[in-house]
């Protein structure tokens, strides 16, 4: 079932059951389960922090109290649900394809080179040497691989396993068969932030300010 239709539905189904009863019991939620088995969990867990409200002392004078706990309820099957979708969005990741350009994968959600660099603070150039793969991975703070995974709605990992892979060869070379491709040299990440020539100023301040947290 879809998320979102999911989402609605719950929270449709708990409200009416919450109304079904005065006190939660097996039967009811028996037959509740047999109406709605998509939602089984959630209507365990609800029934179960309901039983457990039901067992703390009453408030003397207070009509509002059963919604109160009801809705305490609710708010349990609301977190376990959404750790659920969480869990369900990491599986989606890591059940998509394995990732072959990250430039590519940026050009997909609508962006140009330029704009994919713009988001994880790098000029154009540093992009590409990552895209290549010509930075040596182990120097890339783990900040980077964070926002790179953000932008491009990957997982770290797929990120860490791209640029872990052997460089690519430079772009637009071409060679006879029986000569060996020139693969690009790789160089240390704080060393291309140092030396390249499109970034601002600002943007050379933040990446050199996190060298330390790399050794």
């Amino acid at each position: 079932m879809n998320n979102f239709i999911g989402q609605y539905s719950l929270d449709d189904v708990l409200d009416a059951y919450s109304e079904a009863s005065e006190i939660p019991s097996r039967e009811i939620l028996a037959e509740w389960i047999a109406r709605y088995p998509q939602f089984e969990h959630e209507l365990i867990e609800f029934t179960v922090a309901w039983i457990q409200s039901e067992e703390l002392p009453e408030i003397p004078g207070d009509q509002k109290d059963l919604n109160a706990r009801l809705q305490g309820g609710l708010r349990i099957v609301q977190e376990i649900y959404e750790k659920r979708s969480a869990e369900d969005q990491t599986q989606n990741w890591q059940s998509r394809a394995k990732m072959a350009s990250m430039i590519m994968e940026g050009s997909l959600l609508g962006w140009s080179t330029d704009q994919f660099a713009g988001r994880i603070n790098l000029s154009v150039a540093i992009l590409r040497k990552l895209e290549n793969r010509l930075i040596d991975a182990v120097t890339i703070p783990i900040d980077l691989i964070k926002l790179i995974g953000v932008s491009i709605q990957r997982d770290p990992s797929e990120i860490i396993a791209y640029l872990g892979q052997p460089p690519m060869l430079q772009s637009g070379q071409m060679y006879k068969s029986k000569q060996p491709p020139i693969i690009g040299k790789q160089q240390g990440f704080f060393d291309a932030i140092r030396n390249d020539g499109e970034l601002t100023d600002d943007q050379r301040t933040y990446w050199l300010s996190l060298e330390s947290g790399t050794e």
